[in-house]
């Protein structure tokens, strides 16, 4: 997508006939390339004349495309979650499992759809996560800080939330508290990093 005001870089061959790679991320248009062009009322060339726009600047062109393809803060589609980071707020008793790191994948993929009233995946991973503010989902923090320490006795529980970090990057932080279920014990953090993949 390449919002007014902006132009893309598409390599091409060494007889300029075929692109040699993809196109660039769209980038502020050189007023200089385009002064010149037989398009205005003075040389028009073309069948309406065409207004020229000041170019868009980095963030406005980043404005664009999220008000485009990304209204609620990211792009759906499908994404790529890596395990970038496990906080230990309570060191399991246990050999594997989520808080130490084994027990579940370090990695998955899901198709998410942003909505106002929430995120919507194909896998259940993330579904009934209600925005809380713009471009997040889920539980607030407190949820998360609530379950640093051992609830009761006999209890588990977590917290879920994903934040926009950007429209096609999105943060996964999922807390989980158990407290001698089965004889076990833990409390942590993973946090999961999700890049866009596809459509």
């Amino acid at each position: 997508f390449v919002p007014a005001g902006a132009e893309v870089v598409i390599p091409l061959n060494e007889d300029l006939t075929a692109p040699i790679d993809v196109p660039s991320n769209p980038l502020p248009y050189k007023p200089s390339d385009v002064s010149y062009l037989p398009i205005t009322e003075s040389t028009q060339l073309v069948p309406e004349v065409v207004t020229l726009i000041d170019p868009l600047t980095p963030e406005d062109i980043d404005t664009a495309i999220a008000q485009a393809f990304a209204p609620y803060g990211a792009i759906d589609g499908l994404y790529s979650f890596n395990r970038v980071e496990i906080i230990t707020h309570v060191a399991p008793n246990y050999t594997g499992g989520f808080c130490n790191g084994g027990g579940e994948s370090q990695s998955y993929t899901s198709r998410m759809q942003f909505t106002a009233e929430g995120i919507v995946s194909t896998d259940g991973v993330s579904n009934g996560l209600a925005p809380i503010a713009n471009g997040v989902w889920g539980d607030p923090d407190s949820a998360h800080q609530a379950l640093y320490t051992l609830g009761a006795s006999g209890t588990q529980a977590s917290a879920h939330t994903f934040r926009a970090l950007s429209v096609n990057t999105i943060q996964e932080k999922r807390t989980a508290m158990i407290n001698n279920v089965n004889g076990l014990s833990s409390s942590c953090t993973g946090i999961y990093i999700g890049t866009w993949i596809a459509p």
